[in-house]
């Protein structure tokens, strides 16, 4: 009986061999994008989530100081330790806090000496400016540099993907210590790890050493373009803490009031334990301020959670859309066949056979040729190392295809009129 069964059905796939062909290779190319839609829809749909959990409740605030002529020249004189030993008490309450988390990210040209940097890395490079000067009759490359602590990497995600990270003796400062730097992924084709040239940090001529590459698609909240912007044609350099009272590191303190909060307390609460911390510290009377939030930070950080989910959700209609447009195109295929082999099933019900056996040949001829078409679709995808997921969808939207257009096929048949071969209804 299972041999009359697969006769009769290679018989109808052999009398329609074209459309057996497209029919599977239309199955094949359907699953094939359901499976990699379903892939890259998990792909989305994680950073979506990622998003979300990382930036979709936080907003930026930007902190920066403008002391007025009076306060900053008596904190930069010789003798007067003591303001610089408050606004260190001060920044290491920002840091420590349990409110928000703080991030000294100061976005400040390094000037590098006499060491040819391609144009790409340097200021200005993109509006066309050039940023090759002379400084002491030494050639000068002002290159685009991110200063940042050790929150920064774990605010944006950031990671090394060659080399080493930093340490925490990175961070310490020392007169004649090298000073390491990270480099973005697009100066892997320039430099090696390893390589050092001199520089200038905060005017002051030290020796850079490269100690790492950032991974690609790295980014970072920029504070002048109030978007994200790639760390791919950055180099990247610690903020060096300072305990000791010099001229250099009274400098260095206070350009490191120009940093970034990450918090969920909106403006106002955030403000208000600023404040708190400026009093604690006793340089309440101090200019130093969270920036008023501009609202086009707001609407760039809603933009980028509103596009990651709506990216999402559309990859969930396109799935539905495929399920629906294969189960269609199957059943009017499968029909159509039907009907060319109207006459053999009518001359078979008149001989005797039930429809208990046409409703067999039937399920087999959608079943053989969605088969065929999910043999090639896995084959496929194991070579591409799809996640398990794309398979488990895929198999299952065979199953719900498969039943549909059989459920169709069968309720079909049930209205075929074989009274026409024998010329009436007796």
């Amino acid at each position: 009986m299972i041999s009359n069964y697969a006769s009769n059905i290679l018989k109808i796939l052999n009398k329609h061999k074209l459309l057996s062909f497209l029919m599977i290779a239309f199955v094949f190319v359907t699953l094939l994008i359901l499976g990699f839609t379903v892939d890259i829809q998990q792909i989305t749909e994680k950073t979506a989530i990622k998003y979300e959990e990382t930036y979709g409740n936080k907003a930026f605030f930007y902190t920066g100081e403008s002391l007025s002529d009076n306060i900053y020249y008596r904190y930069l004189e010789d003798n007067n330790d003591k303001d610089f030993h408050k606004l260190l008490q001060f920044k290491n309450k920002l840091i420590n806090s349990d409110s928000f988390l703080y991030t000294e990210l100061i976005e400040q040209p390094l000037e590098i000496i006499n060491y040819e940097i391609p144009e790409i890395f340097l200021v200005g490079y993109e509006s066309g400016n050039s940023s090759i000067n002379k400084y002491d009759g030494n050639d000068s490359y002002a290159t685009k540099a991110l200063i940042v602590s050790h929150s920064f990497f774990e605010e944006f995600s950031v990671e090394v993907s060659d080399g080493n990270s930093f340490s925490e003796e990175d961070y310490l400062f020392s007169e004649d210590k090298e000073i390491p730097l990270l480099l973005g992924s697009a100066y892997k084709e320039s430099f090696k790890i390893g390589d050092k040239f001199k520089g200038y940090y905060y005017l002051e001529e030290k020796t850079f050493i490269i100690k790492g590459y950032i991974k690609e698609q790295s980014f970072f909240f920029s504070r002048s373009d109030y978007d994200f912007v790639s760390c791919e044609r950055y180099m990247i350099v610690p903020s060096i803490k300072v305990e000791k009272a010099t001229e250099f590191s009274k400098i260095l303190l206070l350009q490191q009031m120009r940093g970034m909060i990450s918090s969920t307390l909106g403006y106002e609460q955030t403000l208000e334990i600023y404040k708190q911390y400026l009093s604690e510290s006793g340089i309440k009377e101090w200019e130093l301020y969270i920036v008023n939030p501009n609202p086009e930070t707001y609407s760039v950080l809603e933009m980028y959670t509103a596009m990651t989910n709506e990216v999402s959700h559309q990859f969930n209609i396109m799935v539905f859309i495929i399920l629906i447009f294969g189960c269609i195109t199957m059943i009017i295929v499968i029909c159509g066949m039907l009907k060319e082999n109207h006459f053999i099933f009518g001359v078979s019900l008149l001989c005797g056979a039930s429809f208990r056996d046409i409703v067999f040949e039937t399920l087999g001829l959608v079943g053989s040729i969605l088969l065929s078409g999910d043999l090639l679709v896995t084959l496929t995808m194991l070579l591409q190392s799809a996640k398990p997921v794309s398979f488990l969808i895929v198999q299952a939207a065979v199953i719900i295809i498969t039943t549909i257009s059989c459920t169709a096929c069968v309720l079909y048949l049930k209205r075929m009129d074989v009274s026409d071969i024998i010329g009436g209804k007796e």
